[in-house]
């Protein structure tokens, strides 16, 4: 079961990066960074994520 959580988590904090699309009744809005940051913020608090920890890590360089 904590398998299960840890990838809909982690499915969770790479979609805080992407566009997510709001609709409005004229057309789609797309989240700015400083809400995405909020987003990240809100989930540190929860401890969903540690506090040292980024929600999407760089990635590796080879």
């Amino acid at each position: 079961m904590r398998s299960h959580q840890n990838r809909i988590l982690h499915k969770l904090l790479h979609t805080i990066h992407q566009s997510v699309p709001i609709l409005t009744s004229e057309k789609p809005l797309n989240p700015d960074l400083p809400l995405r940051r909020k987003m990240r913020v809100r989930l540190r608090n929860r401890r969903l994520i540690r506090n040292s920890e980024h929600a999407h890590p760089p990635a590796k360089k080879a």
